[in-house]
């Protein structure tokens, strides 16, 4: 293994404005749920229709950034096919641990989730810290 040019966003996010973290975290987010899946190479149960490829654990410390260009995603232990929504919810509860409560409605707008309402971003929010 190489050394990845870049930090991760959590140890970037007090350096950045707020909506630099959110803006970079949604774009990483997109790109991973953009990924084709036709011919998975994994075992997948259930394939759904609305599942993509997600990161699993979509938290601030797993995205690297140089320049506020991604270089990396680390810690792909949980990639595996299913709703955004799983994505979602550990990085509205990531910038609430990482950087500051609120966050959550400017993320998902960011992101372009249909509901971006505080209420949504809580529920979120709580769907990533039951299972955590």
């Amino acid at each position: 293994m190489t050394a990845i040019e870049g930090e991760d966003l959590a140890q970037l996010s007090p350096s950045l404005p707020a909506q630099t973290v959110i803006t970079l975290l949604a774009a990483a987010l997109r790109r991973i749920h953009a990924t084709p899946v036709t011919g998975w190479p994994f075992p997948a149960t259930d394939f759904a229709t609305g599942q993509t490829l997600v990161h699993g654990d979509a938290c601030l410390p797993n995205f690297l950034f140089h320049d506020n260009q991604l270089t990396g995603i680390i810690d792909l232990g949980d990639m595996t096919l299913a709703t955004p929504e799983t994505d979602l919810a550990a990085a509205v509860w990531s910038l609430q641990y990482n950087r500051s409560p609120g966050l959550g409605p400017a993320f998902l707008r960011e992101y372009g989730w249909p509901i971006t309402t505080e209420t949504e971003g809580e529920r979120l929010r709580q769907i990533y810290a039951e299972n955590d």
